[in-house]
């Protein structure tokens, strides 16, 4: 049985932390909004209930990306490419690609970034977008996975 490499490992768990961690950080800063809004006097009861469970689900979704991570890592995480049908494996190949271009080119953005000054607007651009196909490459991958029946669905 084919393993997947390390570094196929690395750039999948990295797109799912890429995907997750602003989902997440713009969940938990709307509710820190909600919550100084009651500090200050504003009487809506509603508006502290809003923020609860937006940093409910922040900590949830966090906690459900952070140990599927962990199962990449670890090995759990069957990401092999043999005995698939060639529809399957093509969708499977599409999605890695995606996923590789993806985080070179965030990563890439990130350190030029920190190394030009004046770069912020360019590459924040160009990282909307590559965030975009990292997403379609987790899902197209994600799918194939599903197709080949390695998830179960019960």
């Amino acid at each position: 049985m084919y393993v997947a490499s390390k570094i196929t490992r690395t750039v999948y768990a990295l797109s799912l932390l890429i995907i997750a961690t602003p989902f997440c950080a713009s969940k938990f800063d709307y509710a820190l909004i909600l919550l100084k809004q009651l500090i200050k006097g504003n009487p809506n009861i509603i508006n502290p209930l809003i923020a609860l469970c937006y940093m409910a689900i922040s900590l949830v979704i966090g906690a459900i990306v952070l140990y599927r991570i962990y199962e990449i890592i670890r090995g759990r995480v069957t990401l092999s490419m043999s005995n698939e049908s060639s529809i399957v494996g093509a969708c499977r190949v599409i999605g890695l690609v995606f996923m590789y271009l993806g985080v070179i080119v965030f990563l890439g953005g990130i350190a030029i970034n920190l190394s030009v000054e004046g770069a912020t607007y360019v590459v924040r651009f160009v990282l909307k977008h590559f965030v975009a196909l990292i997403m379609a490459g987790v899902i197209i991958f994600e799918f194939s996975r599903i197709k080949s029946q390695e998830i179960d669905l019960l």
